[in-house]
């Protein structure tokens, strides 16, 4: 079922211990393109890279640091606190070390030293410490995160309605339940339905079920574990639901044959114009309330 990988572009097949970075490179459609495509055919086919952030790059330690923590001493390293250790030639402090020759020589150092691997600060670290001891304390996300299962499952499909090629990267397979699980840092958790659908992880969830789907046939769900990134580190863990699933199912080949039909016109059209602009509803003034008076009681409608 696991298929080897060489130096060539892998075909269909499920692969694990592929490095990220040679994941990346591999020219097929992830979910993370179709949100380019989500926008317009012309955001897709002008490749609008997306910047790494703060809370990405909580997120990738997270990851490690739950999925595979004996990797972490591998890929990451704590900057020093040089602003702190940083001194002038007389051995007072700098007003602003952060500016100063000696601290950026120190950081410079330091990075050289550790080429390679990414740099994060003590915060950062220890933010994830605390998440990763949310995730593990939370009855249904550890049980899904310590079943037996491969992590970071690297799987490549094609489409046989459109023939493209695509590509997942599952954080966590559990083969002998059939599940897809996904852990995801959010800023707020309590409200994480509102970011699946804003940020599309229902179409993800589609997608990755529908390639380990066609690679083992077997259908699969998607489980998503939601983990806050400020104390109190709440989490909350759910299947996504089938009407859900099937929504994201539906996008994901919509994108899919618009994809199509612009690489065969070499048309790639933006977003369409609406009939007229319309202000948000926040932006518009409501509308007063309709009332009735009952037995000498006002009523609003």
């Amino acid at each position: 079922m696991i298929a080897p990988l060489n130096d060539e572009l892998p075909g269909p097949g499920i692969y694990e211990d592929v490095p990220f970075e040679a994941y990346l490179s591999w020219p097929y459609i992830s979910n993370s393109r179709l949100h380019l495509a989500a926008k317009s055919m012309a955001h897709f086919n002008a490749g609008v890279t997306i910047e790494e952030t703060e809370a990405m790059r909580l997120g990738s330690l997270v990851h490690c640091g739950r999925l595979e923590p004996l990797e972490l001493a591998q890929r990451y390293v704590i900057m020093p606190p040089f602003e702190d250790q940083v001194r002038k030639p007389d051995g007072s402090r700098y007003e602003k070390p952060k500016a100063s020759a000696a601290y950026k020589q120190a950081v410079d150092e330091f990075e050289e030293a550790n080429r390679g691997k990414s740099i994060v600060t003590q915060s950062q670290y220890d933010a994830m410490r605390s998440l990763v001891a949310a995730l593990v304390a939370h009855e249904r996300a550890n049980a899904w995160l310590n079943a037996p299962g491969p992590v970071e499952v690297s799987i490549v499909w094609d489409d046989p309605e459109t023939g493209i090629r695509c590509k997942g990267r599952i954080d966590k397979w559990l083969p002998q339940h059939n599940l897809v699980i996904d852990l995801k840092t959010s800023y707020d958790p309590l409200n994480f339905e509102q970011h699946i659908a804003k940020r599309a992880y229902h179409r993800q969830g589609a997608m990755y079920c529908e390639g380990i789907g066609r690679l083992t046939g077997k259908p699969h769900r998607f489980g998503l574990v939601a983990a806050e990134t400020a104390s109190p580190w709440t989490v909350r863990a759910a299947l996504l639901s089938q009407e859900s699933q099937q929504v994201g199912f539906d996008q994901f080949h919509e994108l899919l044959a618009q994809l199509v039909k612009a690489k065969r016109s070499n048309v790639w059209p933006g977003a369409p114009d609406p009939d007229e602009w319309e202000l948000p509803r926040w932006a518009t003034p409501a509308e007063e309330p309709l009332s009735l008076r009952i037995d000498g009681q006002s009523v609003s409608l």
